[in-house]
């Protein structure tokens, strides 16, 4: 009896102990997580971990980024494994977008250091919250804008015209021709609006998957295949140019709630690199170094 009366006394002590254990380590990680916190508030209010941003929508929109760098981040991405929506965005919030029109260094190896060397550690640079709008905005016109929309063996000329979209003339439009290049579809979507106006001519606007609405103004004649409701795949002809050809583009963003107008003209450059340029080059230094093109096209 007295035996099992020690027992019990005993697996008391230790049920009492172990109970007190277990106290004093919840007490101990609540003591930690308060210091955890109180310490990553005073790192964050000192500056340190990933930094707010916000561009202004105005410079968002012109997208001044240089060619030359857009070129450059494209290869490299694609050597580096590395998501070129992705890398192009950070380069751009990096340099806001670059307001006053200013050209940096843009050489290959400059560019490599700067963005693609660490891209991980400089993508942490940006609150997750604040960059993931930039990188999904860039992602979708780089991914849906997929078709020159001038056929090469024309003789065609266009220049960044923003804040007016993007303006192609035809280079043998003399003497006020009209009708000669067919314009089209630079992406997969729907035809949401057609017809004719005084400011813009005959007109088409195609609306992709996610929203994006792109804008085919100052036509001289629509194909007949082009009716509201139906559906364009890339390089569809939409109809035949005008005096000119004016192009816009309306993507769909978390970034503003007022109607969204980006710079096309980055953009169709870099489509017509692709298709035109980029598989015809002839690299006469490697990438580790600035990047010479001797080009045959175009």
């Amino acid at each position: 009896m007295l035996f099992k009366r020690s027992s019990y006394i005993k697996l008391r002590r230790k049920s009492r102990l172990f109970v007190i254990w277990i106290q004093e380590w919840m007490f101990n990680t609540a003591v930690m997580f308060m210091l955890v916190v109180s310490l990553l508030l005073i790192w964050r209010a000192l500056g340190g971990g990933p930094s707010p941003f916000k561009a202004d929508i105005d410079t968002l929109a012109a997208f001044r980024v240089p060619q030359q760098a857009m070129s450059n981040l494209y290869t490299l991405s694609n050597r580096y494994e590395l998501p070129f929506s992705e890398v192009l965005a950070i380069y751009g919030v990096a340099n806001d977008f670059f307001p006053q029109y200013w050209s940096p260094r843009v050489e290959i190896g400059t560019l490599k250091d700067s963005y693609i060397t660490g891209f991980k550690h400089l993508r942490r640079q940006y609150s997750a919250k604040d960059i993931r709008p930039y990188f999904k905005l860039i992602d979708n016109l780089l991914s849906e804008l997929e078709y020159f929309p001038i056929p090469l063996v024309y003789d065609y000329i266009y220049s960044d015209t923003w804040p007016s979209g993007t303006m192609f003339i035809d280079r043998e439009n003399t003497g006020g021709r009209q009708g000669r290049i067919p314009v089209l579809s630079i992406s997969e979507g729907q035809i949401t609006q057609t017809g004719w106006s005084p400011q813009r001519g005959y007109y088409v606007v195609v609306s992709t998957e996610s929203g994006t609405r792109i804008l085919y103004a100052s036509l001289h004649s629509l194909a007949t295949s082009v009716e509201q409701g139906k559906n364009t795949i890339p390089g569809q002809a939409l109809g035949l140019m005008g005096r000119h050809l004016h192009i816009g583009i309306s993507p769909q963003t978390s970034l503003t709630n007022s109607d969204f107008w980006i710079n096309p003209y980055p953009f169709l450059r870099h489509l017509e690199e692709k298709m035109y340029i980029f598989p015809t080059a002839v690299y006469t230094r490697d990438i580790e170094e600035p990047l010479y093109f001797v080009f045959l096209l175009h």
